[in-house]
């Protein structure tokens, strides 16, 4: 009994190492899991000043027909589900988010939005509605998705017309005529 177990022990990479390096580079039975998409907006003045704080008021964003209204850190409380991977969606809410925007300035607020299916063919407008009634078109593009050993899509946003990055640089101008009305535009 003991040979007979010694030989199985033996021969069992034999049965393992079967499969070849290319039988599994070839497969195509892989679970791609998508990953959820947020936008991230750095939104600046023309001096580099970011402007979102935990204060923003008055900022919604028009996503599917439906209009989300910004939302504090305070107001998500008991929203976030820990270790849940599939998307969670919390609208457009304002988040602590150190980071450079395009041109080097230091933001330490963002306005977020998200999550958003990243598994999902989508090509969307987000309008971004300022207090003051301006407007900014985010386009979001999302397809193509190839799944397999290499998992790809093809995802890109634009900005009032302009392909950018994620996160999105926005500069609001003060227009120096007609006191408080502002524009946003894309530098």
């Amino acid at each position: 009994m003991k040979r007979l177990l010694g030989i199985l022990l033996l021969a069992l990479p034999l049965f393992a190492g079967s499969c070849s390096a290319e039988m599994i580079m070839d497969s195509k039975d892989y679970v791609t899991d998508w990953a959820p998409v947020t936008l991230c907006m750095l939104v600046c003045d023309e001096d580099g000043n970011g402007l979102v704080t935990p204060e923003l008021e008055g900022v919604s964003i028009s996503f599917n027909g439906k209009i989300y209204n910004v939302r504090t850190k305070a107001d998500l409380e008991g929203e976030r589900v820990p270790m849940f991977m599939a998307p969670q969606f919390y609208g457009l809410y304002i988040a602590e988010y150190q980071a450079l925007d395009r041109f080097g300035n230091l933001h330490r607020h963002a306005l977020m939005f998200g999550e958003i299916d990243g598994a999902a063919d989508m090509d969307e407008d987000l309008v971004l509605t300022w207090s003051d009634g301006s407007t900014n078109t985010i386009h979001y593009h999302c397809s193509e998705h190839t799944g397999g050993l290499y998992p790809n899509c093809t995802r890109y946003w634009l900005l009032n017309g302009v392909k950018v990055d994620n996160p999105v640089t926005i500069v609001k101008h003060t227009a120096s005529q007609g006191g408080e009305r502002q524009e946003s535009e894309t530098l």
